[in-house]
């Protein structure tokens, strides 16, 4: 058996010994691709691609650390009810990301911006007949490094009106792929937000593609400045207008004079301040990425 059994049978006279072990291994499937997953907001709580994004499989002898890098989730801005049910939209284009669509003051076919939904991949790999299987978020995407000899990766949403958090309903495109080696690089993005008054939200930012982790920094330019990180609530939305949309993912308290890092949450695609800290602070959101 070839997936998820024993790998491929010997095959003389072939070039698969002049090939390096990750060349036989990258012999098994695309390498990188993307899916589209349909999404209804009002249906059944767990909704999957209907194509896996991507699938590697190889011989058992070599097996070796592969990254996985889940690329950030884009939306197709198509309104939901010209999408036919059941129809095959792997070749939906016009693909945005959270970014490109900050600015949108509706979605197409609904008077809100869009709310992104938790994303996460389903990702399966092992060595012969053995295999392990996790749940990944997408988060605005991730990396994940696994030994292997075989893979499988498809994208799902777990969402709905049972859980309380839902999202846009329209077609989202989900794109990975692989490589030899391993990650966790010290790669940071930081986002300015400027000036903001005590007792005010900031403006809403995107939060930046691959973002693990992140923590709040201030900036005084008087003689006296106050504490560099006194009392500030940084917080994570899933639709660009922030506190109008109502749509928050988690609200983290910063205090003292060190400054804590929190998570990105699943679905969280933009992210605002709100300043408690009695004067006007330049306030800045430092991402630690996970690339």
């Amino acid at each position: 058996m070839a997936y998820p059994g024993h790998g491929y049978l010997p095959r003389s006279g072939e070039d698969r010994p002049a090939l390096s072990a990750w060349g036989r291994l990258a012999r098994g499937g695309a390498l990188g691709k993307k899916a589209t997953l349909t999404y209804n907001a009002n249906g059944r709580i767990v909704q999957d691609a209907l194509t896996s994004i991507l699938q590697v499989q190889g011989d058992d002898a070599d097996a070796q650390q592969i990254v996985v890098t889940l690329s950030p989730p884009l939306v197709v801005a198509r309104a939901f009810s010209s999408i036919s049910a059941g129809a095959n939209q792997q070749n939906a284009t016009g693909e945005q990301s959270n970014v490109e669509l900050l600015n949108q003051v509706t979605f197409p076919g609904a008077l809100n911006p869009i709310e992104w939904p938790p994303i996460e991949a389903v990702i399966e790999w092992g060595v012969g007949g053995a295999s392990n299987r996790a749940q990944v978020d997408y988060v605005n995407g991730s990396t994940a490094c696994l030994t292997a000899s075989w893979l499988r990766v498809f994208g799902r949403i777990v969402s709905g009106a049972a859980t309380g958090i839902s999202g846009t309903s329209a077609i989202y495109v989900l794109a990975a792929f692989v490589g030899p080696g391993l990650t966790r690089s010290p790669a940071q993005k930081t986002v300015y937000v400027g000036d903001v008054d005590s007792l005010t939200e900031s403006a809403v930012f995107p939060v930046p593609p691959f973002a693990r982790s992140a923590y709040v920094v201030t900036s005084d330019p008087t003689a006296g400045p106050g504490i560099a990180v006194g009392v500030t609530t940084l917080r994570f939305w899933q639709s660009p207008d922030g506190v109008a949309g109502g749509r928050n993912m988690g609200n983290f308290f910063v205090s003292g004079n060190q400054s804590e890092q929190f998570p990105v949450p699943a679905g969280a695609a933009y992210a605002s301040v709100f300043n408690q800290m009695g004067i006007t602070s330049r306030l800045a959101i430092v991402y630690n990425l996970s690339i």
